[in-house]
This record gives structure tokens, C-alpha cells and sequence, in this order.
């Protein structure tokens, strides 16, 4: 029994020896040390380092899904219309010896049915769209797509498609439009210069093709109705200029902007009309107000046109088409070209108000409106095109159960009132109105990461 126990043993030992032995000469290297993320602090939360690099980045975006109700005026109007949007963005951040160099991309698909989709036909307005089979589409945006290159206390570049400098409040509050100057995004090239203290101004070449508002003609000018500017290739881009201050109390602008009126329209001898240029004027001030809650803020703007009506609110947001009226009851261009080849530009001014509140971490809730006017010169009568005025009030509550969750509803009233009598694209199936109301009413829940 004990030669047994002293042979086990042996072998064993033996095994032992072979096995490392053996490890030994297969020359096993140690693996390499695994790279992982770290967090980039400097730039803000969210931020992390690309690795191998000491460039940050931020990944983030949203699903919104939305349900939206709409006063109908023809059987074909959608009352009840349905959106889904789909949003990924990278803000990709780089410390340089000459300051912070920024690059930032947002991209949207929509998937639209009714009213986000488009119009009922004008032809045969007791269609619907879904008869059409167009309100259902896919719609992909390239929402944001710019460079920022800051060089130090100097100031800044900014390049690519980003928020005109010209806009201010941009519907923060709202979910449905408010009559005044914000186009979304708009490509264009701009500097700011920063003065310390929170005070910096921009100048800036902006894409003219976001603010045309121009009909579809340019031909010869005629018996009325006159023909409305009609814009021809673009020769100069808008030059929009502002100047700002942003401190803890809150921000404040005074932007304006001069638009190149590059028209096709023709005169009776056959020439081209000389357009001009158009203007506009805005300001702003956002006042924050924790003294009530955490967060709260007040909002004011105003701003007025010549020659530029999507600067002062008319195209942008004095609008028919924007609280549903499928077709538009009153032009809202630029100016228009009378007998004489002469052209009239139309004036538009806009105000907005908007108060931001929230009650708690869970519920925030805002109230706010909007009034805007176009003016055309000489009289309707004569001209064809209608002066209006619209304003429209609304008020919106979020409930934030969990931190990047949304579920929201809003309800806005709009009015439309024109001078004098307009229909809504024909007047043999619909009786021409002198004023046109209408509610809208949105629920949204949405998904923030």
C-alpha cells in the first residue's frame, strides 16, 4: 500500500513538472492592456474621450411620437393627423492651440400621416389625403450640420447649416408655430466676436432660399391681380447681423438683416423689374426668473420687415398654413410688381410673449402668444393681395416622470383675419370668410438620450 501511494505521487509530480514545462515553451505573451473610454470632463457631461485620440464626443438623440387635432374647414382636411421622428446627434469636441474646434450634426427622419404629411387636393377638396395616397410620408433632415473654430478671446467661426443669427425666442416654448422670424436652420458663414462680460455680436452670410417669400410667376405685369415677386437665381446672400448679451439674469439681442430682392419679373417692355433690397429689425430679451422656481423664464421679441416679410414673421409665421388651413387664404410674399413694373413691398411686423414655469422636478408647464401683421401697399380692391392679421395663444404641460422622458400636450387657439373676404382655395364649394378661427391640439410623448 505504501509502494502504491509513494508511485501515485510520483506521477503526479511528474504531471505537474510536464505541464509547465510545457507552458513553458510555448512562449504564451501577455495580452495587451484593453483601451477603454474615458470620460471627458472639460467639455460637460455626457462627453467621452474617442479612444486614441483627445478628441470628446457626445452621442445623443430622441423618438417623438405625436398625435395632433386640427379645426377642419373642407371634408378633405385631416382632423386627426399622426408624426413619428426618429433623431440622432454628435457633438464632437477638440482642444487646439488656438482654442476649442467644434463639429456638430444632427439628422431627422420623419414618418408623417395627415396633416404633417401635406394637403388635401385643391381640385377636389372633399378627398382626403389618404384617398391620395400622399399622407403617409418618409421624410429624412439634416436639421444641424456645422463647424465652430474658436480662436481664443477673439471669437469665433461658425459654418454650415445652423440657427439663423437673425432668430431669437424660435418657438422655444411651443410645440405648434407662433407668428415670427424663425426659419428652423439655414446654411451660412458667420463670425462672432466676443467682448467678455457675456456681450458678443455676429455678422453673418445666410442662404437667402430658407427667407424668399415669392410667388410663383414672373411674367409680365398685367390688369390686376398683380403679379407677386417672383425671385430669379440668387445673387447675394442675406446679410444678417446681431449683437447679444448673455449673463445669469438672463439674454437679450438686437438682430437685423438686409435681403436682396433678385426678381425674374418682367415690366411691359420686356425688361427685368429692378427689386431692390428688402430689411428687417429684431429684439429680444429672455429673462430668467428663479426667484418663483428653478428654471422659470420670460421671453419677449419683436421685429418688423420691409421687402422681407419672413424676417418680421409674415412667411415665417403669419401664416394661415400654420394652425392647419390645409390652403393658404391670403398671400404672404414679399411685395408684388403693379402695372407700372414697379415693385411694392410688403411690410410685416410680429410680437411674441412667452412664460416658462415649472412647478416641480416632474411638471413644467408654459403659456404663450403671438400677433402678427402684413401690409401690402395700395388697396386690396386694386392689388389682388390682402393685407391679414393673425394671432394665435397657446399653453402646454410636460409631465417628466423619468429624467429624459416627456409626455406633453398643448392647446392653441389661432386667428386669421384678412381684409376683406378670402376663401380657402375655391369659392364655389366654400363661402368666402372675413375671419377664419381655428384650435389645434397636440399630445407628444418623447424620449430624450
Amino acid at each position: 500500500m505504501k509502494l502504491f501511494k509513494s508511485l501515485l505521487l510520483g506521477s503526479a509530480a511528474g504531471l505537474f513538472a510536464v505541464s509547465g514545462a510545457s507552458a513553458a515553451d510555448l512562449g504564451v505573451k501577455k495580452p495587451s492592456p484593453v483601451e477603454y473610454v474615458k470620460v471627458c470632463s472639460a467639455h460637460g457631461a455626457g462627453f467621452f474621450y474617442i479612444p486614441g485620440s483627445d478628441v470628446c464626443m457626445k452621442i445623443g438623440g430622441r423618438v417623438r411620437a405625436e398625435y395632433l387635432y386640427s379645426t377642419p374647414w373642407l371634408r378633405g382636411d385631416d382632423t386627426s393627423s399622426f408624426r413619428s421622428n426618429g433623431r440622432i446627434e454628435a457633438d464632437i469636441r477638440q482642444t487646439t492651440s488656438y482654442g476649442l474646434l467644434r463639429a456638430f450634426v444632427r439628422y431627422d427622419v420623419y414618418a408623417d400621416g395627415g396633416r404633417y404629411a401635406g394637403n388635401a387636393s385643391i381640385a377636389n377638396p372633399f378627398l382626403g389625403t389618404n384617398q391620395l395616397g400622399n399622407a403617409q410620408n418618409t421624410n429624412a433632415l439634416l436639421d444641424k450640420a456645422f463647424i465652430q473654430f474658436y480662436t481664443g478671446s477673439a471669437g469665433f467661426f461658425t459654418a454650415g447649416r445652423a440657427a439663423s443669427f437673425f432668430d431669437f425666442y424660435a418657438n422655444s416654448d411651443n410645440y405648434s408655430a407662433l407668428p415670427g422670424s424663425d426659419t428652423g436652420a439655414v446654411n451660412l458663414f458667420a463670425y462672432t466676436a466676443t467682448f467678455g462680460g457675456g456681450l458678443s455680436a455676429t455678422i453673418s452670410a445666410e442662404d437667402q432660399y430658407a427667407r424668399r417669400a415669392g410667388g410663383a410667376n414672373g411674367n409680365f405685369a398685367g390688369l390686376p391681380p398683380f403679379n407677386s415677386v417672383a425671385y430669379s437665381g440668387q445673387s447675394l446672400p442675406d446679410i444678417v447681423g446681431n449683437l447679444r448679451i448673455d449673463q445669469a439674469w438672463g439674454s437679450a439681442q438686437l438682430s437685423g438683416a438686409v435681403h436682396q430682392m433678385h426678381i425674374a419679373n418682367r415690366n411691359v417692355l420686356g425688361g427685368f423689374v429692378d427689386g431692390g433690397y428688402g430689411w428687417a429689425i429684431q429684439g429680444g430679451v429672455k429673462i430668467n426668473l428663479p426667484m418663483i422656481a428653478a428654471g422659470d423664464a420670460l421671453w419677449l421679441q419683436a421685429a418688423y420687415s420691409n421687402g422681407a416679410n419672413s424676417f418680421g414673421g409674415g412667411a415665417g409665421g403669419v401664416n394661415a398654413s400654420k394652425f392647419g388651413v390645409t390652403r393658404t387664404a391670403v398671400a404672404s410674399v414679399d411685395g408684388f410688381v403693379d402695372n407700372f413694373g414697379s415693385v411694392k413691398k410688403a411690410t410685416s411686423w410680429s410680437v411674441v410673449a412667452s412664460f416658462l414655469h415649472n412647478f416641480n422636478p416632474n411638471f413644467q408647464g408654459a403659456i404663450y402668444g403671438g400677433y402678427g401683421v402684413v401690409d401690402y401697399s395700395g388697396s386690396t380692391v386694386t392689388t389682388g393681395f390682402n393685407d391679414f392679421k393673425q394671432w394665435a395663444i397657446g399653453a402646454r404641460l410636460n409631465w417628466i416622470p423619468v429624467r429624459g422622458f416627456t409626455i406633453g400636450t398643448e392647446v392653441m387657439y389661432n386667428s386669421l383675419d384678412p381684409k376683406g373676404t378670402v376663401s380657402l382655395g375655391n369659392t364655389n364649394l366654400v363661402a368666402a370668410k372675413s375671419k377664419y378661427d381655428g384650435i389645434t391640439a397636440r399630445i407628444r410623448f418623447q424620449r430624450d438620450f
